[in-house]
């Protein structure tokens, strides 16, 4: 019964992915907007009901930790009696070439895999890295000839590409190490993994970049600069076969997150010091997504076949402004008046995205299991331990 309705549902996957269409790129999008729609209709709670809990987002993360959520079992996303293709092989010995493990999403990323029992190989450009449990490899991803070096001295199953230069401003001078560092060193690392036949590399994306679908102009350097790198794997992977996945992480957060550039570090580590955090009027949305979600989706995503030359949204699906965001920090620490709300002016031209949160699911199997109020608490009480005042 079961492997009928299956085979009902690919056919009607299929079907839906070739409506007389030329190019694989207008095929794979039907696809997902079909899985997409199965996948809204399977959940039993009614749209409308999903809507209501994203407007209860803003006074949820206000509240304290409910024992659910101290339990671990709250979930953004109700579950689904959508049957879905899960690939879950075993990592034990595998080789997992990290780049940027030093990073915050990439020491979380080595940690996740090294639970897992894969054979975790850290890089960066420090002489040696954090992990304990990981091989270490000093290398800058934007020279190609030791990309190859270090590439073949480890051999990886699986490549996560986490290198990157973050930054969001528009300045002139960022121009070259944005270029440098997120496309020049994307396309080393990726045409090094494929001259050793990776099983599978997986790129970051981000969501400044321009969606595929609409014509924006790119915001900032960065964000060109991350566009251009998915155009790059979109191209590997359809001219030249190789398995590449771009995994769009939208607005992560959460422990060991120490860049006082992003806001959740910024607000928590002032109030911890008895300063008065500045901030714009905070009326930009985003989708937030925490640390732990994110490193569960990578290792997803590198476990699905059907998912090669994608790019896979990394969200909850759910926005919340930043200034909700700011607020529910301070409520923790009891320092809500000691924000300074629209001191600084709004940044513009940043896109407002929330992740497809239901093609993901439908795609790989995997959804957030981390609220944002629960992610609030864990971050906030991290950094309570570890920020000295």
């Amino acid at each position: 019964m079961v492997r009928d309705r299956d085979a009902r549902m690919e056919h009607q996957f299929e079907r839906a992915a070739a409506p007389n269409v030329g190019d694989r790129c207008t095929q794979q999008r039907h696809r997902d907007m079909a899985l997409a729609e199965h996948c809204a209709r399977s959940v039993s709670v009614p749209r409308n009901e999903r809507g209501d809990e994203a407007r209860r987002t803003a006074k949820s993360i206000l509240r304290p930790m409910t024992a659910a959520a101290a339990s671990g079992k709250t979930t953004v996303h109700p579950s689904s009696d959508l049957i879905i293709p899960r690939n879950r092989p075993d990592w034990h010995g595998r080789r997992c070439l990290v780049t940027g493990a030093s990073g915050f999403i990439g020491s979380a990323l080595c940690d996740r895999l090294t639970r897992l029992g894969a054979d975790v190989w850290g890089l960066g450009r420090r002489s040696a890295g954090p992990i304990e449990s990981s091989h270490w490899l000093s290398c800058d991803v934007t020279d190609q000839k030791q990309v190859t070096y270090v590439m073949r001295a480890c051999r990886p199953d699986v490549v996560f590409h986490l290198a990157s230069i973050v930054a969001g401003a528009r300045r002139l001078d960022l121009v070259l190490p944005m270029l440098h560092g997120n496309l020049t060193g994307f396309v080393n690392v990726a045409v090094a993994a494929a001259e050793l036949q990776c099983n599978r590399i997986i790129g970051i994306g981000s969501l400044m970049e321009p969606d595929e679908l609409q014509a924006m102009t790119p915001s900032s350097p960065y964000a060109a600069a991350k566009f251009a790198a998915s155009c790059y794997a979109r191209m590997l992977s359809s001219v030249f076969g190789l398995p590449i996945v771009v995994a769009r992480v939208f607005m992560v957060y959460g422990p060991r997150q120490q860049d006082l550039t992003k806001l959740v570090p910024y607000v928590v580590s002032e109030l911890l010091r008895g300063h008065k955090p500045k901030l714009s009027s905070g009326a930009q949305q985003f989708d937030w997504v925490y640390v732990d979600d994110v490193c569960e989706a990578l290792v997803a995503i590198a476990a699905n076949e059907n998912v090669v030359g994608r790019m896979i949204d990394v969200g909850t699906g759910v926005l919340t402004s930043v200034i909700d965001v700011a607020r529910g920090l301070a409520s923790r620490l009891n320092a809500v008046d000691s924000l300074q709300i629209g001191v600084l002016p709004d940044r513009v031209g940043d896109p407002t995205r929330v992740a497809d949160a239901h093609t993901t699911r439908a795609l790989t199997g995997w959804q957030a299991r981390v609220g944002l109020s629960e992610g609030l608490d864990e971050t906030v009480q991290w950094f309570k331990e570890n920020v000295p005042a």
